[in-house]
């Protein structure tokens, strides 16, 4: 094979890493909604309690937060995340 031909198999190889990761954590993320509906806190923000408006459920099942707190919580994540080339040291 070419040099060429195996730098598509490996980038091949990473986009599907990539996206089974991404489906082996939905998957986790709907498990863990499906647990809070047993539970009785679907619904409800786990940082707050507050109810979680029903358009962002529609829009995201599984949500555990409200906007918000998930844009807070993501920036925080980013702001210490050591591969963040944008992290403030």
């Amino acid at each position: 094979p070419s040099t060429a031909d195996l730098a598509k198999d490996i980038v091949d190889r990473e986009v599907d890493r990539s996206q089974y990761e991404w489906v082996k954590r939905e998957l986790a993320e709907v498990d863990a909604a499906l647990q809070r509906v047993d539970d009785g806190t679907y619904g409800v923000s786990e940082i707050s309690g507050r109810p979680i408006p029903e358009d962002r459920l529609r829009a995201v099942p599984h949500a555990r937060t409200l906007v918000d707190e998930q844009q807070l919580v993501d920036s925080q994540a980013r702001a210490t995340d050591p591969n963040n080339p944008e992290r403030r040291a």
